[in-house]
């Protein structure tokens, strides 16, 4: 287990090896769809660096100064996660609307 330290003093134990991200789930899954990176121990990463011992940390959205700079950098990294799950809603969806117009059709 290892420990990490959010701005506001409070530390929680988290797994070894968790990301910014996967912290961020844990708190909200509001919180994570909004993280763009994050700062650990003074440097900005990406959401989903690992972090392998205790730790300070900040996660960075568009409401943080630092969040707007990063997304510039962290395009091409963030981009594809957004995508990814654009995509996996579009499949559902498609799926769904699939399978009700075969019912439609078959009745």
């Amino acid at each position: 287990m290892i420990k990490i330290t959010f701005p506001d003093g409070q530390v929680r134990e988290f797994e070894k090896g968790i990301t910014p991200y996967q912290v961020a789930l844990q708190i909200s899954e509001g919180l994570a769809r909004n993280v763009l990176a994050a700062n650990l121990n003074g440097e900005v990463v990406d959401s989903s660096t690992p972090i392998d011992a205790d730790a300070s940390l900040q996660l960075l959205t568009w409401n943080d100064t630092e969040g707007k700079k990063t997304f510039g950098i962290h395009q091409p990294i963030y981009l594809p996660r957004q995508l990814r799950l654009y995509f996996q809603v579009l499949n559902l969806v498609s799926v769904q609307l699939s399978s009700k117009v075969f019912i439609m059709i078959s009745t």
